[in-house]
């Protein structure tokens, strides 16, 4: 017996863009562990093609202060011919100030 609708698609039937999406929503952004285990490397291994320059992927910071690439950038760079997705607004990063006394002002 059936008791799966027949309308209803699995992530498996999606294409890559969108079986990503999918999968991830309803977040825009994911850790360096997770994307280890989509592009089939070690965390290391990232990281250092991170900043070697040949893996062209911003790594953010969380409020947690963890590690995090935004999934538009991973897809992007997955798929460099697909146009960027008109729905995405990156989110705001605060800027993160150190603590300190006032500056006295300048005369």
């Amino acid at each position: 017996m059936n008791t799966k609708p027949a309308n209803t698609s699995s992530i498996h039937d999606l294409p890559g863009p969108a079986a990503l999406r999918a999968y991830f929503f309803p977040r825009q952004r994911i850790t360096i562990t997770e994307l280890s285990r989509i592009l089939g490397l070690s965390r290391d291994r990232i990281y250092k093609r991170i900043h070697a320059g040949r893996l062209n992927l911003r790594i953010l910071r969380d409020e947690a202060d963890r590690p995090i690439i935004l999934l538009e950038d991973v897809i992007s760079y997955l798929f460099p011919d697909l146009p960027p997705n008109p729905s995405f607004s990156e989110p705001s990063t605060p800027v993160r100030r150190r603590p300190g006394r006032p500056r006295k002002p300048v005369k």
